[in-house]
């Protein structure tokens, strides 16, 4: 019975001298766990982030779509418009132009009725 310990026969120090290899071995297992735990807790966290930026992304590229349209629709517009102004710019100058004959015509009748 020599090899067995008894607590009489053992100081505590001792005992917690061959308990220590024991205690850093689970200490580092429950460190290991932790970093893991961590390891994993940041990926997720990071999946989170990206999917989040990812429909963010999707949001914004879906408004510039929208916008594009809107401003080729505008565009569209302004290019009638000025085609339209420069029609009724020629239309105007047309009527400038008859107005001026029937005054012309207007003003030789007049003389003629007035002789």
């Amino acid at each position: 019975d020599r090899h067995l310990l008894t607590t009489a026969t053992v100081k505590r120090s001792e005992i917690m001298a061959m308990l220590e290899p024991i205690r850093y071995a689970r200490e580092q297992r429950e460190a290991a766990r932790g970093d893991y735990l961590a390891h994993f807790g940041r990926v997720r966290t990071f999946r989170s982030k990206l999917d989040e930026m990812l429909a963010e992304r999707a949001r914004l590229r879906e408004a510039r779509r929208e916008v594009t349209d809107l401003l080729e629709l505008a565009h569209a517009d302004c290019m009638q418009l000025e085609r339209r102004m420069d029609q009724v710019e020629r239309e105007h100058h047309r009527a400038g132009e008859l107005i001026k004959q029937r005054k012309a015509v207007q003003d030789q009748l007049d003389e003629a009725q007035d002789n």
